[in-house]
């Protein structure tokens, strides 16, 4: 139905689907005349032109290709500014767990086709049951951030997802905590619930504090000066001096120190020498050549530019040992990546990245290295096991028999006493022996959450730590304290 501001009465206008599945899912857009509405069956965009009448000017838009690791999403669309697009979070499974990643797309009008994009224009966007685009100018709103109303097993959560900097923050809307017994009044009460922006929520600017004094103006070209002469006095030390200090540096360091002078950087002496502690690594920019690191010890994140040397869409960062960092890049393309010396080892193609896990056994280009991806799916009596080792051309795959009922977690495995050790969701024990090509689930420990789901439960985790092994499992209800 539609109708024309003075039109008396709605008009009807038929879409024949030829297929008795499809509707509209109710998702309606207008832009420069057109009308663009989702649909339920294949999710294709169907392009109502209304400037003269109304018909169908396009059928069957394709919804833009999906992250190949990640299958349960929620895609929602809106209109910024005139054009329209659709923005997709990946959750951590179907019962709508949380957010684990996010791809933006604007329709191609002229096309018809979703282009991927990396900024939404400086617009802010507030999505849920409904959504709505504001400009951040007008507003006074976080410019390329996106809110987001998601229901979750415990609550209605809000999501806040910064796009200059890649970060997801979030907080459970206390007015909407539910039983956690009826998640249906959750979804229902989810459904009912809309955006509404008002006019601005710009503030008053702030107050200009005035301009800088003549003495300020001097005092500044004086410690401009000093520092002139400061550089230059480093500048004399031994480089081998300098080398002794390293053990002492820490990673961000180490760089400072080889940009003081042209004679600083040329130390010998590599960045392993340096005293590095473990820092949280993410990939971002257009096309992944920006790094972002944050060191948890300081409270402190730092941008690198260039040091992945492995640009290119839908990259995923996944296991990290010795320095060394494995990523997949679409499909099939997965390399190992040392960000420190910048050296790369490419693999083979995987024939896909499906798998609960993956992991190496020792330093890459080592001749003991081993690459070890594994999958296993509740139901199946069987464990899929991808081995690539040292030398060799192309992935190995096994299906090797668990007659043993094993629901693995979506976890990495971690390499313990020359096997690989997987977490199971209820606290068992399975291991891969990669030298006998065997598998078989420990007796010991026992299973400890016998309430726990079966399909894939991303809140444990199994780690080695000075030569024991932990498993860490954290309770997904909301609680006022979380069990762990």
């Amino acid at each position: 139905l539609h109708c024309r501001p003075g039109d008396k009465e709605w008009t009807k206008y038929d879409v024949d689907f030829q297929n008795d599945r499809e509707n509209f899912v109710g998702t309606i857009f207008g832009s420069k005349g057109k009308m663009y509405v989702n649909t339920i069956y294949n999710g294709q965009c169907v392009v109502i032109n209304t400037t003269s009448g109304s018909f169908v000017e396009k059928m069957g838009i394709a919804d833009p290709d999906r992250c190949p690791l990640y299958r349960p999403c929620a895609s929602f669309w809106v209109e910024s500014d005139g054009d329209i697009f659709l923005v997709r979070f990946y959750l951590h499974s179907y019962r709508g767990l949380g957010i684990t990643n996010i791809d933006i797309h604007r329709m191609d009008t002229s096309n018809h086709v979703w282009r991927r994009v990396e900024n939404i224009g400086g617009a802010t966007f507030f999505l849920g049951p409904n959504s709505v685009a504001v400009s951040s100018l007008v507003a006074g709103t976080q410019a390329d951030c996106i809110y987001l109303l998601l229901w979750c097993c415990d609550g209605i959560w809000l999501y806040s997802v910064r796009l200059d900097d890649r970060t997801i923050s979030f907080s459970l809307l206390p007015a909407f905590t539910v039983d956690l017994q009826n998640l249906s009044s959750c979804i229902d009460i989810w459904s009912r619930t809309y955006w509404a922006i008002p006019q601005s929520f710009r503030q008053e600017p702030t107050k200009y504090l005035g301009g800088i004094s003549s003495e300020q103006f001097s005092r500044s070209i004086a410690l401009i000066k000093d520092e002139e002469q400061s550089v230059s006095l480093w500048s004399g030390l031994p480089v081998e001096l300098i080398e002794l200090l390293v053990p002492k540096l820490s990673f961000v360091d180490y760089y400072h120190i080889r940009a003081v002078c042209k004679g600083w950087s040329l130390i010998a002496k590599p960045i392993q020498h340096a005293k590095i502690q473990p820092m949280l690594m993410s990939i971002y920019g257009k096309s992944g050549s920006l790094c972002r690191l944050f060191d948890p010890m300081v409270e402190k994140q730092y941008i690198a530019k260039d040091i992945m040397l492995s640009h290119g869409t839908w990259q995923t960062l996944h296991f990290s040992k010795c320095g060394w960092v494995l990523l997949t890049k679409g499909k099939r393309c997965i390399s190992v990546v040392n960000p420190f010396t910048r050296e790369v080892l490419k693999l083979p193609k995987m024939r896909h990245h499906l798998f609960n896990g993956i992991a190496f056994s020792s330093v890459p280009k080592s001749p003991d290295f081993v690459v070890l991806a594994i999958h296993k799916d509740p139901w199946q009596d069987c464990v899929h096991v991808m081995l690539w080792r040292a030398g060799d051309e192309r992935w190995a795959n096994y299906e090797l028999p668990c007659d043993t009922p094993f629901s693995m977690t979506t976890n990495n495995p971690v390499f313990f006493d020359n096997e690989f050790y997987c977490l199971g969701v209820h606290g068992n024990l399975g291991v891969f022996n990669p030298d006998e090509m065997t598998w078989r689930v420990l007796d010991k420990p026992e299973r400890v959450r016998d309430g726990a789901p079966d399909y894939r439960d991303r809140y444990c985790y199994l780690v080695k730590f000075k030569g024991d092994l932990i498993a860490i499992f954290q309770t997904i209800l909301w609680q006022p304290n979380r069990d762990v």
